[in-house]
């Protein structure tokens, strides 16, 4: 995302000033119909690295203390 202009940046910190009984939002047209809105489209999760949830898996998880899983998910268990 590209810096803020200082006159950008002062015109948000002035918006952000005011209350919201202040600001005009007559020529917002409200929206009614929500039917068409898609939950989440614009929502791009963080990514976590594979290795550090394994890692917090094996080491949290009792199953594999305990020996009921595989012998090949009990050595990538113990090889972290």
């Amino acid at each position: 995302m590209s810096k803020l202009t200082r006159k950008q940046e002062w015109d948000l910190r002035a918006i952000a000033a005011r209350r919201d009984e202040d600001i005009d939002s007559s020529n917002a047209p409200s929206v009614r119909d929500w039917s068409g809105v898609e939950i989440g489209k614009f929502n791009r999760p963080t990514r976590k690295r594979a290795s550090q949830r394994v890692g917090r898996v094996a080491a949290l998880s009792p199953a594999i203390k305990m020996g009921g899983l595989s012998a090949a998910a009990q050595a990538l268990g113990n090889s972290l």
